[in-house]
């Protein structure tokens, strides 16, 4: 289903906000 798959595609760029916000809190340390 479409909506299946643009839940996915939010889920994922999320997942991908979440890594670049730890990837600067782990630069900042």
């Amino acid at each position: 289903p479409v909506w299946l798959e643009g839940k996915g595609w939010r889920e994922r760029e999320g997942k991908e906000r979440e890594g670049k916000r730890k990837g600067r809190e782990w630069n900042g340390k």
